[in-house]
């Protein structure tokens, strides 16, 4: 067999297999599950800022319809009944086989205790965190237990006065956020369940 004859073969399988993968449709992303829809991309205009929810090392979003967590380097979602994540809040998800175990910390009420500043009945001054803060600092945050220490995540605890405020959070100077957005499973502060406010 001639070296051109050979060439022109190899071509056009090379043309055959690209033919026959389906192209992917604009605003979904390509995985290594076959047959596993993927979310719809969430826009952003910037990128997010976060909250961390009390007891927890978790940050949500809580400006967005949808949930997305961040969790010790992962970004996740939860869509259709399946969860996806990412090392990007906006784009690159991929399918992942289980719920992610920090869900199960995740109060069902969040959203409303978020909006509420209330967890579990006492008073919640939440900080909300830029996104670089959180990329840079998530890994000392937890190793140094920073939010149980220095703030208890801006939970007011049971005995403690009214007018003392929790410590400012990262980069909050001595401003306090009482700006509500909009969120979702776990106890809450005290081991009351913040879902008696509202649901997922």
């Amino acid at each position: 067999m001639k070296l051109t004859d050979l060439k022109k073969r190899i071509f056009l399988w090379a043309a055959v297999l690209c033919l026959g993968i389906p192209a992917i449709p604009a605003g979904t992303q390509a995985s290594g599950s076959p047959g596993v829809e993927f979310p719809p991309l969430i826009v952003f205009s910037s990128p997010p800022s976060t909250v961390v929810l009390p007891q927890t090392d978790i940050y949500a979003v809580p400006d967005t319809e949808e949930d997305i967590f961040f969790h010790d380097g992962w970004w996740y979602r939860p869509w259709n009944g399946r969860w996806y994540r990412s090392r990007s809040y906006d784009k690159d998800w991929a399918y992942y086989s289980n719920t992610p175990s920090f869900y199960q910390q995740v109060p069902p009420g969040w959203r409303q205790s978020y909006k509420d500043h209330d967890w579990g009945g006492n008073p919640w001054q939440y900080q909300r965190i830029p996104y670089d803060k959180v990329q840079k600092n998530w890994k000392g945050w937890k190793k140094d237990k920073y939010w149980e220490k220095q703030h208890n995540w801006g939970v007011q605890r049971p005995g403690q006065q009214r007018n003392q405020q929790p410590k400012p959070g990262p980069g909050q100077g001595d401003k306090r956020q009482k700006n509500p957005g909009n969120g979702n499973a776990g106890k809450g502060w005290g081991g009351k369940d913040p879902k008696q406010k509202g649901g997922r």
